[in-house]
């Protein structure tokens, strides 16, 4: 499919009663041309006139802007939808559709045209990918995500959009999917006077992230006691391609995204706060590892994965706290997404209080002759558990006013873990592995195992957790400081089990 265009040159600057006269041609109706007149005049008073403007340095260019202007009032934005623009001295107009041609011209001054055509389409196109390196490459899904589309002129002569969004997660190379997975068909602008048109997908792109349907390693966290954490599905690749009216295809590049979030439209001293930042303010517990992420902008597009790694887009590095500090009661570890989209961790060392909830149904028993029952032993109403919900809440303990950010992202996180770790740690005497439960030493002999070894770096973590997936039940965050609470900055979070305690259907 192709898109018939005219080329116009003005060789000259046009004066009163100079006329462009243009034919349009539909193959199938070859006795009903189509004709766009447009005359210049001193002024213009009424349709198909051209207002002749003050001449340039640059001969022809006055006569070209205002012919560029004239004609899209009367057969562009009017809804005709023919496209024209203007560089310089030369006037490029692109036929509404695939139907109708231009065949010839005629005019009275010196002007030149080439009649040509453009086609219209994408599947010749491949996607360029380009490497992310950059924080401008990064995107976050739980925000708005916009694009302001251009044409070759910014000027307000576009008309029209078509948008092919690519999004794909594993390796940025080989990966990409053939086809596009997001298609905006003649996206319009909004007002005449916009040199733009904007669009926003923030919710495709999340879906891509979220969804255990488009993806099955939706944002996971999972604690290990061997090593670091291990995360899956923080992050999506996505590539624009794209066509403003009849020019050719072009695109935006590859950008990677997660589901991060903006507190505001303001930025504090840069776009991504370090974790380094306030890492020194930060508590750490006996007996837990730590880890953290940041995002990767060494990648390229060769090697480039979508996951954590020495390649991945998000980095994960092991964290060894020079002080650490013991937790009064229960020992826990709250992991959440945190607002740049990527997994992180919070220790609490205040209260922590467990609950349950349960709901029952009742019903009573029936029987045909109730006096045969012997009431010492048959109950006459039976219950059952409907749901049991299982709550939490836990006191930060006292804080640094610093600190305020990570509970501001622990309410607003999208997704939240709870690890409660028991009273077992790792001795000396667990070092090795474990053959049918058994611990061994091995001499160059090949064997398999069935446990996970122990090394002396693992000495002194716990051995055994409990992981529960939960969500924060928190509603409002009231930011404290020492001006107003002195050294009592600490903050109850609420979170409740995502289900059912007693019996669940997943």
């Amino acid at each position: 499919m192709a898109i018939s265009k005219i080329t116009i040159t003005f060789n000259e600057d046009l004066i009163v009663d100079k006329y462009i006269k243009l034919k349009m041609l539909n193959p199938s109706i070859p006795l009903l041309p189509i004709y766009l007149l447009e005359t210049f005049k001193t002024i213009r008073t009424t349709i198909k006139q051209v207002q002749i403007l003050p001449i340039t340095s640059i001969i022809g260019e006055s006569s070209a802007t205002a012919y560029a202007s004239a004609f899209n009032l009367d057969y562009g934005s009017n809804g005709t939808g023919y496209q024209v623009s203007s560089n310089l001295n030369v006037v490029t107009i692109f036929a509404p559709n695939d139907v109708l041609l231009f065949e010839i011209f005629e005019t009275n001054a010196n002007v030149t045209a080439v009649i040509g055509s453009v086609s219209d389409d994408y599947n010749s196109f491949a996607p360029i990918l380009t490497d992310i390196n950059t924080k401008n490459n990064f995107f976050f899904a739980e925000s708005p995500i916009h694009f302001n589309f251009y044409n070759e002129n910014s000027d307000i002569n576009i008309q029209k959009v078509n948008v092919e969004v690519y999004i794909w997660r594993g390796f940025q190379e080989s990966d990409l999917p053939s086809t596009p997975s997001l298609v905006f068909n003649d996206v319009k602008k909004v007002s005449p006077i916009d040199n733009y048109i904007a669009l926003e997908f923030h919710n495709e792109i999340k879906s891509y992230i979220t969804s255990s349907n488009l993806n099955k390693n939706n944002p996971q966290w999972a604690y290990n006691t061997t090593d670091n954490s291990t995360t899956a599905g923080e992050g999506v690749y996505f590539h624009i391609v794209y066509r403003v009216d009849s020019e050719s295809v072009k695109q935006l590049g590859t950008y990677f995204a997660t589901i991060g979030y903006r507190y505001d439209f303001e930025q504090r001293g840069g776009l991504y706060p370090s974790y380094i930042d306030n890492g020194t303010v930060r508590k750490y517990a006996n007996h837990i590892r730590y880890d953290k992420h940041s995002f990767n902008l060494l990648t390229t597009v060769s090697t480039s994965y979508s996951g954590v790694g020495v390649d991945g887009m998000i980095i994960k590095e092991t964290v060894d706290p020079i002080v650490r500090e013991t937790q009064t009661g229960v020992s826990c570890l709250i992991a959440y997404v945190n607002k740049l989209g990527y997994w992180d961790t919070f220790t609490p060392f205040g209260k922590f209080i467990e609950t349950i909830e349960t709901k029952r149904d009742n019903f009573s028993n029936s029987y045909r002759n109730p006096l045969n029952v012997d009431s010492q032993i048959q109950h006459l109403k039976s219950q059952g558990l409907a749901k049991s919900t299982r709550k939490f809440s836990i006191n930060t303990g006292l804080l640094n006013e610093l600190n305020n950010y990570q509970v501001q992202e622990i309410i607003q996180s999208p997704k939240t873990y709870l690890v409660i770790f028991s009273d077992v740690l790792y001795t000396t005497e667990d070092i090795g592995i474990t053959v049918d439960n058994n611990i061994v030493t091995v001499d160059n002999t090949e064997i398999t195992v069935d446990s996970v070894a122990i090394t002396l770096s693992d000495i002194g973590y716990y051995s055994s957790f409990v992981q529960i997936p939960v969500i924060n039940t928190n509603n409002n965050f009231i930011r404290k400081t020492k001006l107003n609470d002195k050294s009592s900055i600490n903050y109850n979070l609420e979170f409740e089990q995502t289900n059912n305690y007693i019996n669940d259907i997943l």
